[in-house]
């Protein structure tokens, strides 16, 4: 255990047991940890940046007691919102805004014995955070794209892709994908991939992309942020963005909104030696413009 590693958990432990006004720091404090990570992780929050309002920012529903924010949308597009657990099924909407309803999403919760946690090496913050993020993260990022998922389906070959038989994932094909939403008339704000795929992409040879983006790729592997001019995103998560697979999103003032009630935050219980830890958020988000979502199948996984 480093000095460092120690101080923090010998200072965490003390919050917990020291009563219920150092607890609340201890609470706060791993609530942050949380944020920051969720910012780096999520992918969702990289392509729709989320924004804090308060309560009298919303708007009230003459038949539910769910909250909702009503946005005003695009001319002569189509809008929906992402259906989290707790929310009514998403509508399509045609008229000049749109709703959006919020929910609370929650992670597993981690019981632990305090003087189990004492024993530990590592940040117990890290300890603690990692199965809730995961749990959080995968929440945010399934629901968002199985919403898009809906679209692309309702929407047809214009949003909806295949390239498995017409060469797979070669330059040119990638080039006409991100042309489906131009064609659509909506600006390309930014691509999303699993790594498995985009290290498929370090196969194109300094030919096709240029011999100083070819020796960066040979170098330092996945360290690029753009693809020919365009944002890429990467991420891991094969389960929700399976191999093959990418996705291309108009910039964010075509694309949606995406609100929080309450970000992330987590609650902790202290009861003789146990703690239990878990975290809850407040979300709600909308696509406005369904135009702004395009599909495309390169290989299958």
């Amino acid at each position: 255990m480093t000095v460092d590693s120690r101080f923090i958990n010998e200072k965490f432990i003390d919050q917990i047991e020291s009563g219920e006004g150092l607890k609340k720091e201890a609470e706060v404090n791993v609530t942050s940890f949380i944020r920051d990570k969720l910012r780096e992780e999520s992918f969702t929050r990289q392509i729709v940046t989320p924004q804090l309002i308060s309560a009298d920012q919303l708007d009230r529903d003459a038949y539910t007691d769910k909250p909702k924010k009503v946005i005003d949308k695009e001319p002569n597009s189509k809008a929906t919102w992402v259906s989290f657990r707790g929310t009514p099924k998403n509508n399509y909407f045609t008229g000049p805004r749109y709703e959006i309803y919020f929910a609370k999403i929650t992670s597993d919760k981690f019981e632990k014995s305090i003087h189990e946690l004492k024993t530990y090496d590592n940040d117990i913050r890290q300890i603690l955070s990692d199965n809730s993020i995961k749990d959080i993260q995968e929440q945010e990022d399934a629901n968002f794209i199985n919403a898009c998922e809906q679209i692309v389906t309702n929407a047809g070959p214009s949003q909806l892709l295949d390239f498995r038989n017409a060469g797979g994932l070669i330059k040119e094909n990638f080039l006409e994908s991100r042309k489906a939403l131009r064609k659509l008339r909506i600006p390309h704000g930014v691509s999303l991939m699993s790594q498995a795929t985009a290290e498929d992409i370090l196969k194109w040879n300094a030919n096709e992309i240029g011999d100083g983006a070819a020796t960066v790729q040979y170098e330092k592997g996945l360290v690029q942020r753009t693809i020919f001019g365009g944002k890429v995103i990467y991420t891991i998560k094969n389960d929700i963005i399976p191999d093959g697979t990418v996705w291309h999103f108009g910039t964010e003032q075509f694309l949606g909104k995406f609100f929080f009630l309450q970000d992330a935050t987590v609650y902790i219980k202290h009861e003789r030696d146990m703690i239990s830890f878990d975290v809850y958020e407040v979300l709600g988000m909308g696509i406005g413009n369904t135009k702004a979502v395009v599909k495309c199948v390169f290989f299958n996984p």
